[in-house]
């Protein structure tokens, strides 16, 4: 049975050495697999960079919260995020992912709302950027016809 060192409590942040014990792998793997997109990071300065405890949760398949947006103050930043209810807010959501969201947004968005309701905000939202609109409408539709 393969078994993980506890992992820092979700309010809490490592650095990438952190990551890497955690993980079993290397400091430079877990720099690459974030300018990959695979990791999520908050670079505090130039030398200095922080993962989110859930990002590694995740990495180790563990269930996260469901019901937060990843790091919502860097889509959330004119309002306060724990006042936003994924269920009841969710068109607001979508668009503010659509317009700003990081990959790691993206995926929560695609895990947990249905393509059709994303497409349907990136069409006909009028908060969106025409330039966002169009992109992600085209992508959108492209994935629901290959699950088709």
């Amino acid at each position: 049975m393969c078994t993980h060192p506890a992992a820092p409590t979700t309010s809490e942040f490592v650095t990438p050495a952190q990551a890497a014990k955690l993980l079993g792998v290397t400091p430079r793997t877990i720099y690459l697999w974030i300018n990959a997109g695979r990791l999520s990071a908050v670079r505090v300065s130039e030398r200095v960079t922080r993962i989110p405890a859930p990002e590694i949760d995740r990495l180790l398949g563990r269930r996260s919260d469901a019901t937060q947006v990843p790091n919502p103050g860097a889509i959330f930043w004119d309002v306060d995020a724990a006042s936003v209810d994924v269920e009841a807010h969710a068109r607001f959501i979508i668009e503010r992912i659509l317009e700003a969201g990081r990959p790691a947004h993206v995926r929560w968005m695609l895990d947990r709302y249905p393509l059709e309701l994303a497409l349907d905000v990136a069409t006909h939202s009028r908060a969106l950027s025409r330039k966002a609109s169009v992109a992600w409408s085209t992508l959108l539709r492209e994935r629901i016809d290959r699950a088709a």
